[in-house]
């Protein structure tokens, strides 16, 4: 067979596929042909995993390096706090990192998850220092056990690893979970009623009482739970899959999926808050409406 036959055959087939997936969808062949030939031309790798159902998370690598050593510098010199709702310290993210990142993944986010993202859209974000406060409290080991960042499915979250190898070299990464005893690998109002009516004690239901969000409360403090990656008993829940750390990766996933960080044993005991520490663990987070 010659290559141009050979051409000619993935592309029939390609409409074929397309030809047959419009029976139960209503966007036309041509757009998703525009679709898939933006994707297919960007500049850098990506890899979509899907889990179950409509839920899965995406993974880009972006490879401007001189890009991340500029995003370093910003991180290095923010002025840091101490943060409510993440594992650590967070600083303010600026509208020109926001809108750079949108503008490189939002046509994934529209391929597989269906969604439009734009930097209008931004919801908020952070760059973030995962570390224990200076009083050993906060929500660190609470945020590193299985969780949701909220139970609406049509808004999309991400992390951005920022550090490399010489500033953090003990790995870990993102982690994705199922509730074993419902199944479940993320939480909607539906299935949140009908647990909290039927089996409220589970701690599926407790983080859907938790103001149907983030964190669940009962283990905010509890100096038993191990870090996710310091034990492989993760009790109500199973791990899926897990998400390397590595620089100028990020992860995203609908904003309703159980996920948690994963750090290593020896990783948990070098967090650091210094953004200009030995060791560092720093990161951007992201949430588009």
């Amino acid at each position: 067979m010659t290559p141009r036959v050979t051409v000619v055959t993935a592309v029939a087939v390609l409409i074929v596929a397309l030809l047959l997936e419009s029976w139960t969808s209503p966007q036309s062949i041509l757009h998703k042909l525009r679709r898939l030939y933006q994707i297919k031309t960007i500049g850098f790798s990506y890899t979509y995993k899907n889990l179950e159902g409509k839920q899965g998370f995406l993974v880009v690598d972006f490879e401007d390096s001189a890009q991340l050593e500029e995003w370093r510098k910003i991180a290095s010199a923010a002025k840091y706090k101490r943060a409510t709702a993440f594992p650590g310290v967070v600083a303010g993210l600026s509208p020109a990192i926001v809108s750079s990142v949108t503008s490189k993944v939002a046509p994934l986010v529209k391929y597989y998850f269906g969604k439009n993202i734009s930097a209008n859209k931004f919801r908020g974000g952070f760059i973030g220092l995962s570390c224990p406060y200076a009083d050993g409290r906060g929500p660190t080991r609470a945020a590193s056990a299985p969780h949701v960042d909220g139970i609406n499915p049509h808004r999309i979250v991400a992390v951005h690893y920022l550090s490399d190898r010489s500033v953090w070299p003990f790995g870990g990464g993102t982690a994705f979970f199922r509730h074993k005893e419902t199944g479940y690998l993320d939480f909607r109002p539906s299935v949140c009623r009908r647990e909290m009516e039927e089996r409220p004690y589970t701690d599926y239901a407790w983080t859907c009482r938790d103001n149907m969000g983030h964190y669940n409360p009962k283990l905010e403090h509890d100096p038993s739970l191990k870090l996710v990656g310091e034990t492989d008993d993760f009790g109500e829940y199973e791990i899926l899959d897990m998400v390397e750390h590595k620089p100028n990766r990020i992860v995203l996933y609908r904003n309703n999926i159980l996920h948690s960080s994963f750090v290593t044993e020896e990783g948990a005991t070098n967090l650091s808050c210094d953004p200009n520490g030995k060791y560092r663990r720093t990161g951007i987070g992201y949430h588009w409406n």
